[in-house]
């Protein structure tokens, strides 16, 4: 169930990535380096959010790892649980600036 709100928190920072780096490249604006900025940036947050679904899962395994008698141990659990939790939550602070970002340019006046 955590993996599913994961996912969907993933899906939804990964679309405004890609919304933004959408809206640069239509408005005309370029990065220092060219077009590559922008796919970079996409890159890396796609690296991001992907990195922290496994982190996720890796917590969900952990705790079912424990719950069931494995070799897991409570204080590994709580230490995946905890990571998965951080990254979850830089990933919605990242939506967050990126849509405040965006609500700011679009109260710009041309």
């Amino acid at each position: 169930m955590k993996v599913d709100a994961t996912m969907a928190v993933a899906a939804q920072a990964a679309q405004a990535a890609q919304g933004a780096n959408l809206s640069s490249a239509t408005a005309g604006a370029t990065a220092p380096s060219g077009e590559a900025g922008g796919t970079e940036f996409a890159g890396k947050v796609k690296d991001m959010v992907g990195s922290m679904v496994d982190s996720g899962r890796s917590a969900d395994s952990a705790v079912m790892d424990l719950m069931t008698g494995g070799e897991s141990d409570m204080h590994t659990a709580m230490v995946k649980i905890q990571e998965a939790d951080l990254g979850l939550r830089f990933v919605v602070q990242l939506r967050n600036r990126a849509i405040s970002a965006y609500e700011e340019i679009m109260r710009l006046q041309v």
